[in-house]
């Protein structure tokens, strides 16, 4: 499933696609916190998107101070 990060501002990536297996997805799906790009970002909010051949998910992340 595809699946984008939105990092939060100021961070040196904007955002990055991904795609990842059911069992990745899952495990994002429970998760609270995510590691990316070699640092840790608090799940902010979870988007569920349909595409016309797919569905895909959007991960808005924040900084995890």
């Amino acid at each position: 499933m595809k699946v984008q990060l939105i990092y939060p501002e100021g961070f040196d990536v904007n955002s990055k696609v991904l795609n990842l297996s059911d069992i990745e997805v899952q495990a994002l799906l429970m998760s609270k916190k995510v590691g990316s790009e070699g640092k840790y970002f608090l799940v902010d909010e979870l988007i569920f998107e349909d595409y016309q051949d797919s569905t895909g998910i959007t991960v808005i992340l924040t900084s995890s101070n």
